[in-house]
């Protein structure tokens, strides 16, 4: 059995001229090579909280496999949710050096001009700006919310959900 991909760690990179970040070498190693047949594509959308999300494309297929059952797809809150978070997506291969391109889209978003932070977020990688990041930590800090009290409730809920009974 394969060991899935992590990503830990932050780096800070510059925007090129061009509108593409470098994936830390960090991250690149934890994506097929190009050896082995896998695609090592990227899927690169809309994150939340104002940041851009990367996922492998086998992790984002997964994610939206979630997505495609019939009884969610009848939903018109889902199709409003798959619109936006798909709108303005790409799929990119790293080049040689790494890189890959971030649409306006995708920048405008984010607020992505110039530094940009490189977060590894355990199944995907997130891109801030830094300002924008430190807005969110002191939101979400301010909130009362700092690691302490999200465990909590975080830990709270998913225990709470693993006693309830599947249903039949």
């Amino acid at each position: 059995m394969t060991r899935p991909m992590r990503f830990l760690g932050k780096f800070s990179f510059r925007l090129d001229p061009k509108g593409r970040i470098n994936i830390p070498a960090r991250f690149r190693e934890e994506l097929p090579s190009k050896n082995d047949g896998k695609d090592r594509s990227l899927v690169v959308i809309k994150g939340l909280d104002g940041c851009a999300w990367i996922y492998p494309i086998a992790t984002f297929d997964a994610l939206m496999n979630y997505f495609d059952s019939p009884e969610l797809i009848a939903n018109p809150m889902v199709r409003h949710f798959q619109t936006l978070f798909t709108d303005g997506a790409s799929v990119e291969t790293p080049d040689e050096q790494g890189r890959v391109s971030l649409s306006d889209e995708i920048r405008a978003h984010a607020s992505l001009d110039g530094e940009v932070e490189i977060h590894g977020c355990i199944n995907r990688i997130e891109v801030w700006s830094p300002e924008a990041r430190a807005r969110h930590i002191a939101k979400v800090t301010a909130q009362g919310k700092d690691l302490e009290a999200l465990a909590s409730e975080f830990f709270a809920a998913a225990i709470a959900q693993k006693r309830q009974p599947e249903a039949a």
